[in-house]
């Protein structure tokens, strides 16, 4: 035969010859009439595909080969290519390629199915690290060839071609502009464009772009769903609402604060931020308005715990029962918990939640929020200032825990110094031996990592995982292989920073300062029994997220928004022994932030991005 692999070729084995210049150049090198009788041999057996291919790799030069002009096929013949101006002249221009013969569309169709068949194959055969770099010059060639043939401008109807990836996601900032600056949004088009973007080859290679292309069109639906926001006007009304909701679309900031190449999109991201930042400010005053009376005469609630109540209301009651490990995310906020708690999931953890509440609890912090004063009030069980060495106190002589464990093994607490392993690394085997013993009825931790990446001012931008969070992993394996039940909260959240703007305080604190001046439009003024003694019973904090007093970090806490002041207080179990009196706990996702799968559109974008 000539130059094929096998005496009976199939639609592979010819695009595989024309496609490689070693056997194209022997095919060439045959004499006509052989070459002719191939063609004809072969369009009886497979089809009408085999005598354009073959004449590709007679009369094709660099960069087009059968295996570019089947990428390139794609576009020129795809059926919402005469939505595309000038892809019909491109079409034409292809004919030199092939000795001058025309291609019918119906073919070219079957040569792009091919073509893509056998590189998506090659693609899969190679090692996953290996695949972009050792196929980039593949896509290289068909998309130069499609400029050649002046089709670049419909690239984004192919799934494979980088430039096609490209005008996607400029779409898609194109779809939020036009939302963002005189509206309505057209979430039909866009979830078109999230779903061509999500099936593109090249999307994984950054999973990231993908996740914050799917956190704009939740944050969208949620702008949209904003309109007929009707809240309660309580304290503990708002406190859920954030939860149910507001908590959701942190998580979803979060996944936009990603430094995007497209400058189309990575322009809609800063806008459609901006308008989340205006819109979760309006909620972040009403907020701060009841906490404000709330914190005057504290009232209570089933599912809303003042942080220095967790102990007494939670922890005791489970210990009584069963061995519990708790886990003080110091600074870990409700979107940082959305993230993590996907990932307990994942690991074999079930949540559980109180069968009288029917929800997650959540925990309040002191105020300010700040460390001192949440966190100790949390470990102490009572509202106090103070540091690592009070709360070690404060939790070995609680009467609730000291009652709900054994003689001779008061409740123990590790801080960050003790937490650490030989050399820093891992967690340390005394801790773990603690943990692994039931009979230690009640063990606490303090892990300091999302507070402390809140005081750098670096460039990275953490997606926090267990994966990241390789202590916290090592503390649920033994957790678990205890039967421990594990109770996950902070002491307090925190905001990001945005561009805070600075503004000179004398003795304030991050986002907290004396009343000695009076409150402005952005801030409250906060008294009464839940303001922590040592800061005189009143102090000023900003509502706004957009005012910091102290200098630029990652992060803050220490104001009156729900992300600083409301954090998830979660009830975790991998076993099937529950603690008496809590179930599992029901899915709280709100409706905004998963699209129906009937509306869900995955065929390629019918117009071209704008």
């Amino acid at each position: 035969g000539l130059c094929f692999a096998t005496p009976a070729p199939d639609a592979r084995g010819v695009l595989e010859l024309a496609s490689d210049p070693e056997r194209v150049a022997r095919f060439r090198s045959a004499a006509q009439g052989a070459r002719t009788a191939v063609r004809r041999r072969l369009a009886e057996t497979i089809g009408p595909l085999a005598a354009p291919v073959l004449l590709a790799a007679e009369h094709a030069t660099a960069p087009a080969d059968a295996l570019t002009i089947g990428l390139a096929c794609r576009v020129l013949f795809h059926p919402d290519a005469r939505s595309v101006p000038g892809l019909r002249s491109a079409s034409v221009r292809l004919e030199p390629l092939l000795g001058g013969a025309s291609l019918p569309p119906e073919v070219g169709r079957l040569w792009a199915e091919d073509a893509e068949a056998l590189f998506r194959a090659r693609w899969k055969a190679l090692p996953e690290a290996a695949r972009y770099g050792a196929m980039k010059g593949t896509l290289d060639r068909a998309e130069a060839l499609l400029v050649a043939l002046k089709g670049q401008a419909g690239a984004f109807l192919s799934d494979l071609l980088p430039t096609s990836l490209e005008q996607r996601l400029r779409g898609i900032g194109s779809a939020l502009s036009s939302g963002l600056s005189s509206g309505p949004f057209d979430e039909a088009e866009l979830e078109r464009l999230r779903g061509a973007t999500a099936r593109h080859l090249l999307a994984d290679r950054n999973p990231e772009r993908l996740e914050a292309v799917e956190a704009a069109c939740r944050m969208v639906r949620w702008i949209v769903t904003r309109g007929s926001r009707r809240t309660g006007p309580t304290f503990f009304a708002l406190c859920r609402e954030f939860v149910d909701s507001g908590s959701f679309v942190d998580a979803g900031r979060e996944r936009l604060a990603i430094a995007e190449s497209v400058s189309d999109l990575a322009n809609a991201y800063r806008a459609l931020l901006a308008r989340l930042a205006e819109q979760r400010d309006e909620e972040n005053h009403d907020f701060a308005t009841e906490l404000t009376k709330w914190c005057a005469a504290p009232g209570s609630s089933d599912s809303e715990v003042p942080v220095e109540s967790v102990l007494h209301r939670v922890v005791v009651p489970i210990a009584q029962g069963h061995p519990v490990l708790l886990v003080v995310l110091d600074g870990m906020s409700y979107g940082v918990f959305r993230t993590l708690a996907a990932d307990l999931a994942a690991a074999g953890w079930r949540e559980l939640t109180p069968l009288n509440v029917g929800r997650r609890l959540s925990a309040i912090s002191a105020v300010p929020s700040v460390t001192e004063a949440s966190r100790a009030s949390l470990l102490c069980g009572m509202l106090v200032t103070g540091g690592s060495a009070e709360e070690k106190t404060g939790f070995s002589k609680h009467p609730g825990l000291l009652a709900a464990s054994r003689a001779g093994r008061p409740p123990l607490l590790f801080h960050k110094a003790e937490l650490a392993g030989p050399g820093g690394a891992g967690v340390s085997p005394q801790a773990l031996e603690k943990i692994e013993k039931p009979e230690n009825r009640v063990v606490g931790v303090v892990l300091n990592a999302v507070d402390d990446h809140l005081l750098k001012g670096d460039q990275l931008h953490v997606r926090w995982s267990l994966a990241n969070l390789q202590p916290l992993r090592a503390l649920l394996e033994a957790a678990g292989a205890a039967g421990r039940v594990v109770v996950l909260t902070a002491d307090h959240g925190h905001i990001v920073e945005r561009e805070l703007a600075w503004r000179a305080a004398p003795e304030a604190g991050e986002r907290w300062r004396p009343p000695t001046s009076p409150a402005l439009p952005d801030e409250v003024v906060i008294e009464g029994l839940r303001v922590a003694p040592a800061f005189g019973k009143k102090v000023v904090v900003p509502w706004s997220e957009k005012v910091r007093y102290g200098q630029k970090k990652n992060g803050y806490h220490g104001g009156a928004t729900p992300q600083e002041m409301v954090v998830p207080l979660a009830v975790w179990t991998n076993t099937e022994n529950r603690p008496a009196g809590w179930d599992l706990l029901p899915a709280d996702r709100p409706e905004w932030w998963d699209v129906d799968a009937g509306s869900a559109a995955t065929a390629a974008p019918a117009t071209p991005p704008k």
